[in-house]
């Protein structure tokens, strides 16, 4: 996992937008092993994924499924009440389908390097970069 590597600029985005009082938080259909570490290492200032399920210190193949394709505008519900904000006072970055239903909820839908064109058509903005820094201009306080 240590070798998974940060998209280019993804440190600097998050210290910049931290700097603007501005709250990051990572939603991911993925598994919160990975999620934890972008928090801790990012100093993100929340992450929700799905968690693998021990059991007497062993794996036991089950997975509690918090973050689903599914199900991500309740995750987001979650995490608005959490911080107890708007969804006006949002905005969502992403590149797959699964983002398509958060980007007409928030205020600010990015699709950085969008996987098809009906994310682009559901985003307010497109940004194609290998440089999250990208994203900065189109976002504001």
């Amino acid at each position: 996992m240590d070798e998974i590597p940060y998209v280019n600029g993804a440190q600097e985005v998050i210290k910049t937008l931290k700097k603007h009082d501005i709250k990051v938080v990572l939603l991911s259909a993925g598994l919160s092993l990975l999620s934890e570490r972008i928090e801790r290492e990012l100093r993100i200032d929340y992450s929700l994924a799905n968690e693998l399920i021990a059991k007497d210190d062993s794996l036991t193949g089950e997975v509690k499924v918090n973050v689903s394709l599914n199900n991500k505008v309740q995750a987001l519900n979650h995490i608005l009440q959490k911080f107890n904000v708007k969804p006006s006072e949002c905005s969502a970055v992403g590149d797959d389908e699964s983002l398509i239903p958060l980007f007409k909820k928030v205020a600010l839908g990015i699709a950085f390097n969008p996987c098809s064109e009906e994310v682009e058509k559901n985003a307010n903005v497109v940004v194609k970069s290998k440089d999250l820094r990208d994203i900065l201009p189109h976002i504001s306080k």
